[in-house]
């Protein structure tokens, strides 16, 4: 487990010599991170029945044939799903900024490239979506409008569409994307979580689903939603059972500080039970 290390650029001021960081503008500036952080995942949600209402439910086994089928007889809700889902990752931004605030403020040394990785990755995952989206959906209107609509011919536009070179060149930058997304997750949580802004837990999930972003595994987009939610709601101000204390004291806080002054509340609460 990464231990708390902060130091300034150049190696000559500890944590104790870093100037607080300004806790009211902080939270000012984390309400409306936080909000649109809430937002995004709002809008991740929303727009899988939105998605869905918008996709016929077609007869046989789903395959190639049946996916253009869905796909070519679409109307605007495949593409209201697209713009929500657009927006849900464009609004992630606004939490990259804010962290990285929050961490620079009380370590000097983070490297602002972790947030520009984070948020040019994101708008490039979103132009290479939008691109794939409206080159599958051609593809599916080209099988419905014209020629017959068999398995074989589904196989071969699809195929045709993927070996298409811009296609393939999107694929290839938004593979590159994805993975300086995670990249961005996983940084983001261990830089947070060794300043005492996010919790032991919260920073080894955050690192466990910036890496399966990184990689691709098909549970990742719901651990990211979990993540983000997770974000957010500290970012606007609330966490089951209290923010971590560096939130509060606007300086990095080392989790064996953070233990001290949990067990010192906990003595306090009692003795005042116990004088009552």
């Amino acid at each position: 487990m990464p231990q708390l290390q902060v130091r300034d650029d150049d190696g000559g001021r500890d944590v104790a010599q870093i100037p607080p960081v300004d806790t009211e503008q902080e939270r000012r500036y984390g309400r409306v991170a936080g909000t649109l952080g809430l937002l995004s995942v709002v809008a991740t949600f929303a727009a899988l029945p939105i998605g869905a209402s918008d996709v016929g439910r077609q007869a046989g086994a789903a395959n190639d044939r049946t996916f253009l089928l869905d796909v070519g007889g679409s109307g605007g809700g495949q593409v209201a799903a697209l713009v929500l889902r657009s927006l849900g990752l464009l609004l992630v931004i606004a939490i990259a900024v804010f962290f990285y605030r929050a961490i620079k403020g009380r370590n000097p040394a983070h490297s602002g490239l972790i947030a520009v990785a984070g948020s040019v990755s994101a708008v490039i995952i979103v132009a290479c979506t939008v691109y794939t989206f409206f080159q599958v959906r051609d593809i599916g209107r080209e099988f419905v409008d014209s020629g017959p609509r068999t398995l074989d011919r589904a196989q071969d536009l699809l195929e045709a569409g993927r070996q298409e070179s811009t296609r393939r060149v999107v694929n290839v930058v938004q593979g590159l994307a994805g993975l300086a997304f995670g990249v961005w997750v996983s940084l983001t949580s261990l830089e947070a979580m060794r300043v005492g802004l996010l919790t032991r837990f919260l920073g080894v999930f955050g690192i466990g689903a910036g890496l399966a972003s990184a990689v691709g595994i098909p549970v990742a987009p719901a651990l990211f939603i979990a993540w983000i939610g997770s974000l957010a709601t500290l970012a606007v101000g609330y966490w089951p059972g209290g923010r971590p204390p560096a939130w509060d004291s606007g300086r990095a806080v080392s989790w064996d500080e953070a233990d001290a002054m949990e067990r010192s509340a906990r003595t306090a609460r009692r003795e005042e039970r116990e004088a009552r």
